[in-house]
């Protein structure tokens, strides 16, 4: 269910903290989420904000994904169980019938997603994960020991392991790991796998947020506003505050950030098939995954070009 209306006077002071915060004018930004927080107290997005805020200019800005226990609590709560559940699910019934035989996992968190799918593959592909955060791989590892698989790991982004490494691939795997990629980088990624794998699946967000060329457009402002009102509810009271303000809140900061000090770059959906073509590969299908508060997830499926 939706919150009731925003009031124009929080929206307003929302809008002003946003953009304070694209200018580096924390004292400004931290005001106005603080103004529009007193207009409407029980809003938990306006709250959160302030405390956001007053946390980033205390400790200074950080990776969304370094406080790794506020992200996995995040996938392991709210809308994110159905996500995940009919991703896995839908992955699974996709490999069964290509039957890879290697793997690259690109972003592979804690390996909530490839590990039980692969697990569930006869024979298991011969897996790669790559994953910047040490931490998330070092329990993908485990996680991925526990069940019988022996998977080769780097703990670097994917455009450095595609410039340290030639290897081939049957299938890569990408879900919501390369929105985070600048489209210039991610256009070169897509090129490099496009030589390396014969097949990709992408998962993400058909990000309406994404068509506006100006990240402080009035118009995506109230999007994403009235999106994470909803989002920050699936994780309510004290146990729901460490996902909120160790991860909901900073990514959702990070949509108004300057170029190069942006988080994420996500896109409308029709616009990842786009760049996929460009680099080389051909359409396989578009699934929907799940009807997610922030936007509807889907699979890309495409295979490279001879």
């Amino acid at each position: 269910m939706n919150p009731p209306q925003a009031s124009p006077e929080s929206l307003n002071h929302f809008t002003e903290s946003v953009r304070r915060y694209a200018a580096q004018d924390l004292d400004a930004a931290l005001e106005s989420a603080r103004l529009a927080s007193d207009a409407t107290p029980d809003e938990t997005l306006y709250e959160d904000s302030a405390r956001y805020l007053e946390k980033l200019k205390e400790h200074g800005e950080q990776s969304v994904y370094t406080e790794s226990d506020a992200f996995t609590a995040f996938i392991s709560w709210g809308g994110n169980l159905p996500l995940y559940d009919n991703t896995r699910a839908t992955l699974t019934e996709r490999l069964r019938d290509v039957q890879p035989a290697s793997l690259l996992d690109i972003g592979t968190g804690e390996g909530s997603v490839i590990v039980p799918v692969a697990s569930k593959l006869d024979p298991a592909p011969a897996l790669t994960f790559v994953e910047p955060s040490v931490g998330l791989l070092d329990r993908a590892m485990a996680f991925a020991w526990d069940v019988g698989l022996e998977p080769e790991a780097y703990p670097h982004s994917i455009e450095d392991v595609l410039d340290a490494v030639d290897t081939q691939w049957d299938v890569a795997v990408a879900t919501w790991s390369l929105h985070n990629l600048p489209p210039e980088v991610r256009a070169e990624v897509f090129r490099r796998l496009a030589g390396s794998a014969r097949r990709l699946f992408v998962a993400e967000f058909d990000d309406p947020s994404g068509r506006f060329d100006d990240p402080l457009d009035a118009e995506r402002i109230r999007h994403i506003h009235d999106r994470y009102r909803v989002g920050l509810r699936e994780y309510p009271g004290e146990e729901g505050r460490r996902v909120r303000l160790g991860f909901l809140v900073p990514v959702m900061y990070g949509y108004f950030a300057r170029e190069g000090r942006r988080s994420t770059y996500e896109q409308p959906i029709d616009r990842w098939e786009q760049e996929i073509t460009e680099a080389g590969f051909t359409l396989v299908s578009r699934t929907l995954l799940y009807p997610y508060w922030w936007a509807d997830a889907y699979l890309i499926e495409a295979e490279a070009r001879k």
